[in-house]
């Protein structure tokens, strides 16, 4: 097998975890690939702190303390050493809080490629119900299309695929009000969250098969703020695969000014598999914050799959 034939299939069978069944079916992916620079640098435990738009994403009950409406962006080339095929990934996010009703969310992700894509789009609310305690929940549109193939060895050709769905998630955060206890632990906050994905589990297969349905996920961990510094810790279980999560972001400069604040900020983070000990990837970032715009960036370096390469994502957003 030729070294295109082997990475066009590690491609497949690796890296998306995709697979076409050339008849009246096919299964697609939707795995956690990692959406938001912030987010990710801080390897992806980002459940327990959710103060972004990226909220949307990981724990929708984020979205109850954001007072400022809010826009991001995301974009990255995933796996770049892999040159038959480009993989890309987009995320598109807007929050509006609505005063004493709530905040409403609205998102939406694109992974695509030369011969399949997905699309996710996310409706989202979050409110406060007091205590200190705000819940969420994502209605999502699921999406997936692939064209058709043709194989110039064999002369053998199907048509293109495609099936739309649904998926429910649901969030809950807790932000510690026990003064005493923080003051013991010398901490500014303490925050818990909780996160479950896919609870109706819908089948992305075209017939309904129940061998092609999404496995229900969840997400616990923890913030610790003070000061200038987050550090985050996290379990999740998503696609059938549990995780350790860590990560931290340290403040390394901030002033005030009439027209809005400005700060600069280094971020690391790391999971691991737990069923896998190659498994995992090590996140460095940083962000950017001048008066209302945001830019953040952070570098991917994949502890499973290195031949794929390490892979650059990067944020833009503005608060309103």
């Amino acid at each position: 097998m030729s070294w295109r034939k082997g990475a066009e299939t590690a491609f497949l069978m690796l890296i998306i975890n995709l697979s076409l069944f050339l008849s009246n079916a096919a299964l697609a992916a939707f795995v956690d690939v990692g959406l938001g620079a912030r987010p990710v640098g801080l390897g992806r435990a980002f459940v327990g702190l959710a103060d972004d738009a990226n909220a949307i994403l990981y724990n929708p009950a984020g979205l109850a303390n954001l007072e400022k409406m809010e826009l991001t962006s995301t974009y990255a080339r995933l796996f770049p050493g892999i040159e038959d095929d480009k993989l890309h990934l987009g995320y598109v996010g807007l929050v509006k809080p609505l005063k004493s009703i709530g905040t409403l969310g609205f998102g939406v992700t694109n992974l695509w490629a030369d011969l399949y894509g997905e699309d996710v789009f996310y409706f989202t609310f979050a409110r406060k119900v007091g205590g200190g305690l705000g819940l969420g929940g994502n209605f999502k549109v699921l999406r997936w299309n692939a064209k058709g193939y043709s194989d110039p060895e064999t002369g053998q050709s199907e048509g293109g695929f495609s099936w739309n769905g649904f998926a429910v998630d649901v969030g809950l955060l807790y932000t510690l009000r026990w003064e005493k206890l923080l003051r013991s632990i010398r901490a500014d906050g303490l925050q818990m969250g909780l996160a479950i994905f896919n609870l109706n589990q819908p089948s992305t297969a075209q017939n309904g098969s129940d061998d092609a349905r999404l496995p229900m996920g969840f997400e616990g961990g923890i913030a610790y703020l003070k000061d200038g510094y987050k550090t985050l810790f996290s379990f999740s279980r998503r696609d059938d695969k549990s995780k350790l999560h860590f990560g931290q972001e340290i403040q390394l400069w901030a002033q005030e000014s009439r027209l809005g604040p400005s700060c600069l900020l280094i971020r690391g983070g790391a999971f691991t598999l737990l069923s896998d000990r190659n498994g995992g990837e090590l996140d460095f970032g940083c962000g950017f914050v001048l008066r209302k715009a945001l830019i953040d960036y952070t570098y991917v370096f994949p502890l499973a799959l290195k031949d794929a390469g390490g892979c650059h994502k990067v944020s833009l957003g503005y608060a309103f």
